[in-house]
């Protein structure tokens, strides 16, 4: 059942119809919050009035202690009220007396269950005074299935994804020829195209430690972190030359980026985009290769290796860290020693070497 909900947002109420029979509860709910504010974004329910979900959104949920404590608590196992607050307390609160007593709402249990942007998304199942408080057996039997619902909202996520303004993003970024990245303000990775995935962490100065992208050097990371907070925060794009071993050239550029979940829009956010150039070094082999086949300088054999990769003068000066001038004064002189006709005429016989 758990996975039939895919694809079909009347499936995700019978699936909290189901569960809620399973745990013998009056009430069920998944409540897809903002993980800042607060604030409801979205409700799916079973036993729930319309009118009173609403009133709980617009009036209640800021008194809810059973969702604030449940937060903090911060465990995989589904939690009860008891645990978060004995009975006889939570009969002395204001959502008690104006809001949970009026519907008979005296026990509940309930997770959150997964976070996905600045949304969280939170399962709860409520009891009336008559049917007493949840056990453990029931307890139990809903964090066995919490890995169940967690895969099969991840992958309704991803549904929602290709139909979505997000699913055109990662398309473009895909189609990049550059390495590139969607980064919020601390560095989490939001998205990377396959360019970007091969180059973190295999060998170059960029690796991605618990989700976030940083410079391998720790001398770095400040300058990187500044570099992010001028994009994401002031909207000003930023060329960010990365100088040692691999010379990598970051350019960061403010990107909104959008998310959604079980077919809600929960986050846009202004994050920034960063396309990553010159990322590999000219291998040493190939550069002596050249050198000794043609008697070029040592700069000159980079910029020829290069040229034999397809780069332009402009993408050379770049991956150099040279002058796009410096570029094709090289070029004229590798040009010159070995008497070719022009630019792809020196690349054709420089690939020769290479292959």
């Amino acid at each position: 059942m758990i996975y039939q909900a895919i694809g079909s947002p009347g499936r995700w109420q019978a699936l909290i119809e189901t569960l809620k029979l399973d745990i013998n509860a009056s009430m069920g709910l998944f409540s897809l919050e903002d993980k800042h504010t607060g604030k409801p974004l979205h409700i799916l329910s079973s036993g729930f009035d319309n009118r009173d979900l609403e009133t709980y959104s617009e009036h209640f949920y800021d008194m809810d202690i059973w969702s604030k404590r449940l937060l903090e608590i911060e465990r995989p196992q589904f939690v009860t009220s008891d645990e978060m607050m004995s009975l006889r307390d939570f009969k002395r609160t204001e959502v008690y007396n104006d809001y949970a007593r009026p519907l008979d709402i005296h026990h509940a249990m309930g997770n959150y269950l997964i976070t996905e942007g600045n949304a969280v998304l939170r399962v709860a199942f409520q009891r009336s005074q008559s049917q007493g408080p949840f056990q453990t057996a029931e307890t139990d039997h809903l964090t066995q299935l919490r890995p169940h619902i967690r895969r099969a909202i991840t992958i309704q996520g991803d549904l929602d994804r290709s139909h979505s303004s997000e699913h055109h993003h990662k398309a473009l970024l895909d189609s990049l020829g550059d390495a590139a990245l969607v980064l919020d303000v601390h560095g989490t990775i939001l998205y990377h195209n396959d360019a970007a995935d091969r180059l973190v962490g295999s060998g170059s100065d960029l690796v991605a430690v618990r989700g976030r992208l940083r410079p391998r050097n720790p001398d770095l990371r400040s300058q990187f972190g500044l570099a992010l907070r001028e994009v994401t925060q002031q909207l000003q794009p930023v060329r960010y030359v990365h100088t040692p071993d691999f010379r990598l050239i970051l350019e960061l550029s403010p990107f909104q980026w959008r998310q959604s979940l079980l077919g809600v829009p929960i986050a846009t956010s202004m994050c920034a985009l960063v396309k990553i150039k010159g990322s590999h070094p000219a291998p040493a082999e190939a550069i002596q290769r050249l050198q000794l086949a043609f008697g070029l300088s040592g700069r000159e054999a980079n910029v020829g290796y290069w040229l034999t990769h397809g780069y332009t003068p402009e993408r050379i000066a770049e991956q150099e860290n040279r002058t796009v001038h410096t570029v094709r004064s090289q070029i004229k002189s590798m040009t010159r020693k070995l008497q070719a006709t022009g630019q792809m005429e020196l690349a054709l016989v420089l690939s020769q070497v290479l292959n």
